[in-house]
């Protein structure tokens, strides 16, 4: 028995068969299939037909013969396959591209997929070729750019090119498969250096975090508080600063015992440490905060280093600085939107900028379109207003409100704007501050049983009929729900092991047992003939403030008390 899954076309169930009708109540494909995968993909869909998958596209056609084992559906232009309890990969003509061998495989992800012989772990690209050999206990990552992997082997980890050579031996706690600026960071002993190309330790493992190098300098942290460092290991900026933004406009915004100020690219402080909290420089001019008051200040010259101050405002820019929209607009400028704020799609490599600007002004540009920031057009406004934002667009007499959400990211660390992106579907997209940014102010959620949901009691696991690989993951332990074909679904995930899956439709529970396995959920149900598997995923759906569970991209939401996931 399979779980409740969603593809986009309305699948129906008759005589416990399989088929696809119109949202008219049409028939377009019969209802002769034992099970389907998540709906047309690509363009196609996996289905079983007498125990044997296949491919149909979405008239029913059959475009790939149903001869194999098991199946998945199309991802970048690829699908998993079995035979005879071995795994590869077909196209979409049904040739073989890379050789049904493998005892496990996950789906191509940026152009590679990891693969599995004898217990140890590979990777092969699009050609079928392995550029990881299957040697190691585990492929975490590739690097496309710099054509490494990160590898583990022997609780050890390192990193490998396509011809399987050691360009990082593996023998650190856990490393940055990324040269930036000609240096990998590396962690051994616990703690965190920088090697150089040829594997040399250029910088002793000493700090308990550090980031890459950027402009010649790398952000550490020792004892909870942090400083930069130069390539020789040099610290340019001491280690003393609760928080440091990153350099703009030759000045970065630092905080010690709770104030702010500003240091130079020699660890001066230009601005001694005085504000509640300081935005970056932009313009020759940034907006801190102090006594609860904003004020703009000017990046300080030799005749005005100690004399810093030169508007004060409430939320707004300088007087005579702010332009003026074309119409009256209710809402106000608010310094904590001023900033530019990024959203990105992984699949497209696509980037999308806002610019908010103190002035009450703003520009959107993609990056698959103008490579770099346009100048300022001064001919779109936007304001806040409560929980909405207005906008003006091109200087039109026409204001556009929009619910915009403000959510804290815990996966990134981030706050993030939700923007309205298709007003028809509802779609948000969430942009991320590409400056240092903190988080959202917000009211404190009630925990009174979280505690208790996400740390359940150590139970004995309950063994299942058939062999399941993992581990019950109690993090996601609880009660959760889909809304398919306007229909809710239900799992209940208990801590031994078991679950129980029920529908509106479907009061009655039936037993099943599930573990989680890398990527995957294997589930097995009562009455079921074999073992099935989903690519699980754990994601934080911005747009409601909650974790989500994803079985092959279908979202369950948390009928119980749960916080979003954490960074993983």
């Amino acid at each position: 028995m399979k779980l409740p899954v969603a593809p986009p076309n309305l699948a129906v169930k008759l005589n416990d068969k399989w088929g696809f009708v119109h949202r008219s109540g049409k028939v377009t494909i019969p209802t002769k299939y034992q099970s389907l995968y998540l709906g047309f993909q690509e363009g196609l869909d996996a289905v079983q037909f007498n125990d044997k998958w296949g491919f149909i596209d979405k008239t029913g056609k059959e475009v790939i013969p149903m001869k194999y084992q098991s199946a998945e559906n199309f991802n970048q232009g690829l699908a998993k396959v079995k035979s005879n309890d071995k795994w590869g990969f077909i196209d979409k003509k049904g040739n073989e591209i890379v050789p049904i061998k493998y005892q496990d495989a996950l789906p191509f992800k940026d152009g590679w997929g990891k693969v599995k012989s004898n217990e140890k772990w590979g990777a092969v690209d699009k050609s079928g070729a392995e550029i990881v050999p299957t040697r190691y206990d585990e492929v975490f990552h590739i690097n496309l750019t710099e054509g490494l992997a990160k590898v583990k082997l022997n609780k050890k980890w390192g990193a490998v090119d396509k011809a399987g050579n050691e360009v990082i031996a593996i023998k650190y706690d856990d490393l940055y498969p990324y040269f930036f600026e000609n240096l990998a960071t590396v962690k051994w002993n616990g703690k965190w250096g920088f090697i150089d190309r040829t594997g040399r330790e250029v910088i002793p493992a000493k700090y308990d975090d550090s980031r890459n190098f950027t402009d010649g300098l790398a952000q550490v942290q020792l004892n909870g508080v942090y400083g930069l460092i130069d390539k020789t290991g040099k610290e340019v900026i001491p280690i003393k600063y609760q928080t440091i933004h990153w350099f703009s406009e030759g000045l970065a915004a630092v905080q010690i015992n709770k104030k702010w100020g500003f240091v130079d690219k020699a660890g001066n402080e230009v601005i001694p440490p005085q504000y509640d909290y300081a935005h970056d420089f932009s313009g020759g001019k940034a907006l801190v905060t102090k006594d609860g008051k904003d004020f703009t200040i000017a990046k300080p010259t030799s005749s005005n280093i100690d004399n810093t101050v030169v508007a004060t405002t409430s939320t707004s820019p300088e007087p005579g600085t702010m332009k003026q929209p074309p119409v009256a607009m209710k809402g106000i400028i608010d310094p904590a939107i001023v900033g530019t704020w990024k959203y990105h799609d992984n699949q497209v490599n696509f980037n999308g900028f806002y610019i908010f600007r103190a002035d009450g002004t703003y520009d959107y540009y993609a990056d698959m379109i103008t490579p770099s920031p346009p100048a300022p057009s001064y001919k779109n406004f936007w304001r806040v207003d409560g929980e909405e934002m207005e906008f003006i667009i091109d200087g039109k007499n026409q204001i556009l409100r929009q619910k915009v959400l403000r959510r804290n990211d815990p996966q990134s660390n981030k706050p993030a704007l939700l923007i309205p992106w298709n007003s028809a579907t509802e779609e948000y997209r969430a942009y991320y501050p590409t400056q240092a940014h903190e988080l959202w102010k917000t009211a404190n959620t009630q925990k009174s049983n979280t505690a208790a949901i996400n740390n359940p009691a150590a139970v004995k696991l309950v063994d299942p009929p058939v062999r399941l690989n993992g581990i019950a993951d109690l993090s996601v332990v609880g009660l959760w729900k889909c809304n398919y074909n306007k229909i809710d679904y239900w799992l209940d995930l208990k801590a031994d092991g078991t679950y129980n899956t029920y529908s509106a439709t479907n009061s009655k529970p039936v037993k099943c047992y599930w573990r989680i396995n890398g990527d995957y959920i294997e589930t097995f149900c009562e009455g079921a003939k074999q073992v099935s598997r989903f690519v699980f995923r754990k994601i934080n759906d911005l747009k409601i403030g909650k974790p989500t569970i994803t079985l092959d991209g279908v979202a369950y939401f948390p009928e119980t008390d749960k916080e979003m996931w954490k960074g993983m």
